[in-house]
């Protein structure tokens, strides 16, 4: 048996941050055909990371958003679009085929879902005090696969039109809602802030079982196994963003933790234990474990070409005054050189502003 995933990828802007059109490429051999989708927070794209300060930091880390300035109001997504295929050829130990329901476990299955989650959030800056709230489906995800037209109607074995795959899956959903209230303290250039989260969480699945709960495709025994669980939760969050002063007492000291704390070894400790952060150290996807986990050495290897935003005030308007010059040269209403003459132009009017 062979399953395969493709889906293609494609992000544009909305309102003041990114709506982004995600997918998932992937390839396994068999195994159980469940729900999946995003595994992970995909909300913001480049703009959603620990020491962002617009109201995605709600989620990654709550401190950003005293760093902020005004007010600011944010709305974005992640939308995947999945196909797969299910291929199931006979094995050594299936049970015979009574007369009647050749093709209702061998052959060919497909999926094409649609499915995604919003991420709507303000943020609001009071003096050194910050405020924030937010609706978002950090994880999530649904398959339903298609039904096996030689079956529907047949008065004696209707449940085989749910596709020769039924016995690993028919359809499944998991969903994860966050309602988010935050507030975060800035005093000089550290900030601290914590969140409280309610999440109503479900659970869905549906496939094929015998009397027994057995997964062997016995046509003439047939049942259904449904799983469904729902409940809501709360949960809270806390972080920080702390720097090294330029007047510090002990900048040796500053430094060498520093350098404790982003030594490769260090910080691959940290992330195979964590598992929800990367080390931000060049080199480390050469490591044995990210040589075995491809897909999270692809993310590693970002730290090559990537930096840091500056650490700067106005940061929030710049990086919009960027982005809007770009998007003015895509759609040809401006010339590259004079999108970047104009980019230049408005950082310089924002840096003034200091």
């Amino acid at each position: 048996m062979t399953k395969s995933q493709l889906a293609s990828a494609s992000g544009f802007r909305a309102f003041s941050g990114l709506f982004l059109l995600a997918g998932i490429l992937a390839a396994s051999g068999a195994g159980t055909a469940r729900a999946s989708g995003f595994a992970a927070a995909r909300f913001g794209g480049e703009h959603g990371h620990v020491t962002t300060t617009n109201p995605t930091a709600l989620y990654f880390n709550p401190a950003g958003i005293a760093l902020s300035s005004g007010t600011a109001l944010y709305a974005d997504g992640t939308l995947a679009m999945r196909r797969a295929t299910w291929t199931r050829e006979a094995g050594s130990g299936d049970p015979s085929e009574p007369p009647g329901t050749e093709g209702a476990n061998v052959g060919q299955a497909n999926l094409s879902n649609v499915f995604g989650g919003p991420m709507l959030g303000a943020s609001t800056r009071l003096g050194d005090f910050a405020f924030g709230l937010a609706l978002s489906v950090p994880f999530g995800g649904r398959a339903h696969w298609g039904r096996n037209p030689r079956f529907d109607g047949s008065a004696q074995f209707p449940l085989a039109a749910d596709g020769v795959q039924r016995w690993h899956g028919i359809e499944g959903a998991l969903t994860f809602i966050y309602g988010t209230l935050g507030v975060a303290y800035r005093f000089g250039r550290v900030a601290v802030g914590v969140t409280g989260n309610l999440i109503r969480s479900s659970m869905f699945s549906t496939q094929a079982k015998t009397p027994i709960g057995d997964g062997s495709p016995d046509t003439t025994r047939e049942g259904r196994a449904t799983l469904d669980v729902r409940g809501t939760h709360a949960s809270f969050a806390g972080g920080e963003v702390l720097v090294s002063f330029n007047a510090s007492k002990n900048k040796p000291g500053a430094l060498e933790l520093a350098r404790f704390l982003a030594r490769p070894e260090n910080a691959l400790a940290l992330a195979q234990a964590a598992k929800s952060v990367q080390p931000a150290t060049v080199g480390a996807d050469t490591s044995a474990y990210y040589r075995e986990h491809p897909d999270e050495q692809m993310m590693v290897r970002q730290f090559e070409t990537a930096f840091a935003t500056p650490n700067h005030p106005e940061w929030v308007d710049m990086e919009a005054a960027i982005e809007d010059e770009v998007e003015q040269a895509l759609l040809d209403r401006k010339t590259a050189a004079q999108a970047v003459a104009d980019a230049q132009r408005r950082l310089a009017e924002q840096v003034g502003k200091k």
